[in-house]
C-alpha cells in the first residue's frame, strides 16, 4: 500500500519504522565523563553530511524489560498488577508496572521479565506475550525496553526462581496492587500516572485485550 507525504511524494508502509544509521555522522571525538554500574557518560563530537559539527552528550545504559502482569477480576473486568516505587530523581511515589534491567551475563529478555516480575511481586505466570519495544529517552540515554504481557498469574512457590530474593532500599518499600485496568487507564490519560513503562505498557494490555477478545471471545485471562 501506498501512502502520500506532505508534499506529495509517495511513501511506502514498510517504510514507518525505525532504522538502523550507525554511519550517519562522522564521530571525531568521543570522552567518557563517567562510569558508573548502570550507565557511563558520553561525550561525543560529532559531524553532519552538511559539515555542522556538534557536541552530544548521553548514557549508555543497560536495557531493560517490563511486565504487564494480567488477570480477570471477581467482577469479570481485567486487573493489572502495579507495583509503588520510590523513584529518586523526580522525588515521587510512582505507580508502575514491575521491571528491571537485563544486568545478568548471558540472560535473555523474556527470562529477565519473569526473574523482575518474581522478584518484585513474588508472581510468575504461565502465557508471556512480546507487547512493545521503546527507548526510554532517545534523545539522552541508548537504553531499550521491552514489555511483555503476562498472563496465567500465580503465586512463586518455596524454592521457585525469585522465591529467595532480598530487595534493599527502594525495592524493601515496593507495594504492589491489583487494578481495574480500566481505572488505571482513564488516570493515565487524566495525566495522574506519568511511569512511560505503565503508560505503555497500559496501551498494549487495551491492544491486547482487545485482540484476544476478537479472537477467543470466551478466553479468560
Amino acid at each position: 500500500m501506498m501512502k502520500l507525504t506532505g508534499d506529495g511524494n509517495a511513501l511506502r508502509d514498510d517504510a514507518l519504522r525505525d532504522e538502523a544509521a550507525l554511519e550517519h555522522v562522522i564521530l571525531s571525538d568521543q570522552q567518557v565523563e563517567y562510569v558508573g554500574p548502570i550507565f557511563t557518560i558520553l561525550n561525543d563530537t560529532v559531524e553532519f553530511a552538511a559539515g555542522d559539527q556538534a557536541q552530544r552528550q548521553y548514557m549508555r545504559h543497560d536495557d531493560a524489560v517490563g511486565i504487564v502482569a494480567l488477570r480477570q477480576g471477581v467482577a469479570g473486568e481485567a486487573e493489572i498488577l502495579l507495583i509503588r516505587q520510590y523513584r529518586h530523581p523526580v522525588r515521587q511515589l510512582l505507580w508502575e508496572i514491575p521491571a528491571g534491567l537485563l544486568d545478568h551475563e548471558g540472560e535473555s529478555r523474556l527470562v529477565a521479565a519473569q526473574r523482575e516480575l518474581a522478584e518484585e511481586t513474588g508472581m510468575r505466570a504461565e502465557q508471556w506475550h512480546p507487547a512493545v519495544s521503546y527507548f526510554s529517552s532517545p534523545g539522552c540515554s541508548t537504553e531499550n525496553l521491552d514489555i511483555y504481557i503476562a498472563t496465567g498469574l500465580s503465586a512463586v512457590g518455596k524454592g521457585e526462581p525469585g522465591s529467595d530474593f532480598v530487595r534493599e532500599a527502594e525495592e524493601r518499600e515496593i507495594v504492589s496492587a491489583w487494578w481495574p485496568l480500566e481505572q488505571v487507564y482513564q488516570a493515565v490519560v487524566r495525566r495522574d500516572l506519568r511511569s512511560p513503562s505503565l503508560v505503555l505498557g497500559v496501551l498494549a494490555a487495551r491492544n491486547f485485550l482487545h485482540d484476544r477478545a476478537a479472537l477467543h471471545p470466551h478466553d479468560s485471562l
